[in-house]
């Protein structure tokens, strides 16, 4: 009886492994008027409305994800035999479903999702982090903890980031004056009696390389690094991008208004072109107006191999996205994403199975989700 339960069981969890993607696709279609109407950047999109309509149907029904990259990625100026190289967004249904079976696991997403458990997890892999100041438990009021912590530090700046926060969202920054500390980012932290809801990690604010300073100093502007770690046990990084905060913000996240460019993985020079989330295109900063085409990016290959190693240093969780932060004296790991969103890297490098490299892996593992990218490999550029 005991064996028949199980079996039921692993009978289940794959039957809910096959239909959940066909359910949530099914999900997906009923959403399309709202791609259409909110996620089409109409002010950027000239496209007759129409063409446009017919173009998010052609990406549902035949290369059979959610059109949520057309706007960000400018397929509406490309021809649609242009859009076959395109992966999409790794949160789509098809896209998640060979994910998280071939390379992203979900029983490990905590170990990358919580910030208090990866902190404890880079200790052991000799991984370099922002220096660690404390941990703001809920059982207390938030101010007071802080207040404790930040006083023992010999810093002056810091970020106080919910363990489970992502893209940006809640987190705080705290900075010491001559009138005490101030904070910034949440206003409940004036209130002497306010807890957290959750758990808050406490770093120290990372001194920025002056080289990227140069570009926006307002915030810690992060390279989203993606690796894959391959079937023979290497390592390899997809495609790369680095993002800038704009207009006073101190956090640079594509989906909080920053700016994303992609960089020149064999140069280790930022490429000329910026988007930010609405597919609004930038050759240079808006603020700092420093010109965004062949700004290089120091220490780069050392920024590489701190990032193949990272990836091979969490093996069981083949598919990382890696936010990597550059101080003076080398790169350091802000945060792992378990599901990095690939539709903000193929905006800034462009479709991810134009590489060779890329392709290849992607078949070794079968993550093709329609059968005009598994017939890519006779037009692969030489």
């Amino acid at each position: 009886m005991e064996q028949f339960a199980k079996d039921l069981r692993r009978l289940l969890k794959r039957l809910g492994r096959i239909t959940t993607p066909h359910l949530r696709q099914m999900i997906r279609f009923l959403l399309l008027p709202y791609c259409f109407f909110f996620l089409v950047n109409w002010k950027e999109c000239r496209k007759p409305r129409l063409q446009v309509a017919k173009d998010l149907l052609y990406i549902f029904f035949v290369l059979r994800y959610f059109p949520d990259n057309y706007s960000p990625c400018r397929l509406y100026e490309k021809d649609r035999s242009e859009w076959d190289w395109f992966y999409g967004s790794s949160y789509n249904p098809y896209q998640r479903a060979r994910l998280i079976r071939e390379v992203t696991p979900p029983e490990y997403q905590v170990l990358f999702e919580d910030k208090e458990v990866l902190q404890q997890l880079c200790l052991g892999a000799s991984l370099r982090t922002p220096a660690f100041v404390g941990m703001v438990s809920t059982e207390q009021p938030a101010r007071r903890q802080l207040e404790q912590l930040l006083e023992s530090s010999p810093a002056t700046e810091f970020f106080i980031k919910p363990v489970t926060g992502a893209a940006g969202r809640d987190i705080a920054k705290a900075a010491k004056g001559e009138q005490g500390i101030v904070f910034h980012g949440n206003d409940r932290l004036s209130g002497r009696d306010y807890c957290f809801p959750e758990r808050h990690i406490v770093q120290e604010k990372v001194v920025q390389h002056p080289q990227l300073n140069a570009v926006y100093a307002g915030s810690i502007n992060t390279m989203r690094i993606v690796t894959l770690y391959t079937k023979n046990g290497d390592s390899i990084i997809l495609a790369t991008k680095i993002r800038f905060g704009r207009d006073g913000s101190y956090v640079d996240n594509w989906s909080r208004g920053g700016i994303g460019v992609g960089i020149d993985m064999e140069k280790g020079t930022i490429l000329p072109r910026g988007f930010d989330k609405l597919g609004r295109v930038y050759d240079q900063h808006p603020n700092t107006h420093v010109t965004f085409a062949g700004h290089a990016i120091p220490m780069w290959n050392e920024i590489l191999d701190f990032s193949r190693r990272t990836q091979i240093s969490f093996p069981y969780f083949r598919l990382l996205g890696l936010d990597v932060a550059l101080a003076p004296d080398g790169p350091l790991l802000i945060e792992v994403n378990a599901y990095p969103d690939l539709i903000g890297l193929e905006q800034g490098t462009g479709p991810l199975l134009r590489n060779h490299l890329i392709y290849e892996e992607f078949s070794q593992y079968d993550l093709f989700i329609n059968r005009r990218q598994r017939a890519l490999r006779a037009h692969l550029p030489s």
